[in-house]
């Protein structure tokens, strides 16, 4: 039981995410940053909790949702 313990803890790295806003964000504070730098994931934050939870998703799996914001011309905030 110790050692499955210890390998599970094993496995676990602190990450280190470079967040960047979009160039489409407005200067109202109310922006979702994104963070590309960790190799295979994306992870997401609120730009108005900083130290808030982040989502992470695989990236071919952010690429698809990009891609299909983009395609369909989806424009939030108004």
């Amino acid at each position: 039981m110790a050692g499955e313990r210890e390998g599970r803890h094993a496995s676990c790295r602190a990450l280190s995410y470079d967040f960047v806003k979009s160039t489409y964000s407005s200067g109202s504070g109310e922006c979702v940053e994104v963070a590309g730098n960790v190799p295979g994931e994306v992870a997401i934050r609120d730009s108005k909790t900083p130290d808030g939870p982040i989502l992470r998703v695989a990236a071919p799996s952010w690429a698809v949702f990009t891609s299909g914001v983009v395609s369909v011309g989806l424009r939030f905030g108004g």
